[in-house]
Parts: C-alpha cells; structure tokens; sequence
C-alpha cells in the first residue's frame, strides 16, 4: 500500500490540473474573440509560436510574440495562472485552521477514515 497522503494529493492535483486546462481553454477562446483571432506579432508568426502557448507561462513570452491586440486583452482580463488557481480551488475545498495550512487532528482524522474507506475496498486492496 502506498502513502495515502501522497495518493490523496496527486489524485486531487490532477483534478485541479483537469479544471485548470479547461479554464486556459476558455481564456483561449475569449482571446480569440476579443483579438478576432489575432495572437501573434510578425515575429511570433516568423517563429511558428504555437498562440496557445501565450495563455500560460513567462509574461516574456507574450511581450515577444503577442500582438498589440493580445497584450491588450491581457492588460483587461488578466491571463491564468496555475499558481492562482491552485490557491484558490484549494481554498475552496479546504477548510484550513490557520495560515500555514494545517489542519487539526480531527480533520486528518476524519480525511483518513474516509480515504480508507474509499482505499480498502478497491480492487487490489486488501479488505
């Protein structure tokens, strides 16, 4: 049996990085409409910049390959962040104790019982 803390976590990771990809999708396609599908300066088009790849990541990035329209939009709406987001669809499923994150005896408590509940039934676990 592996750590439940370490399966609960990436298991719950990749649910956030699933909601968060469809939140980059939506930025993508407000960009598209309020830019008329205009995402690339000439040198980003010249260097075959993938437009997508300006939602996420290094602001540089935008500030070399973006068009004037891009940046524009950006400057309004903001761009996502996964940092962000990450902190925020945390805080909306978690009820913390303090600002460290930490929670008390009885939440772990109650978190384990119900991971082992969902764990020991599993195929594969043990009963």
């Amino acid at each position: 049996m592996g750590s439940p803390i370490f399966e609960h976590a990436a298991a719950e990771w990749s649910r956030m990085r699933a909601e968060f990809e469809l939140v980059v999708q939506a930025a993508y396609e407000a960009a598209e409409v309020a830019t008329n599908a205009r995402f690339l300066n000439r040198r980003g088009m010249a260097a075959g910049i993938d437009s997508y790849s300006l939602m996420t990541g290094p602001f540089a990035r935008v500030e070399a390959f973006a068009s004037a329209e891009l940046v524009e939009h950006f400057e309004h709406v903001g761009r996502p962040s996964l940092e962000r987001f990450e902190r925020e669809w945390l805080a909306a499923r978690t009820e913390w104790t303090d600002e460290s994150g930490s929670l008390t005896p009885a939440q772990w408590d109650t978190w384990l019982s119900q991971w082992e509940n969902t764990t020991t039934n599993a195929p594969g676990r043990a009963a």
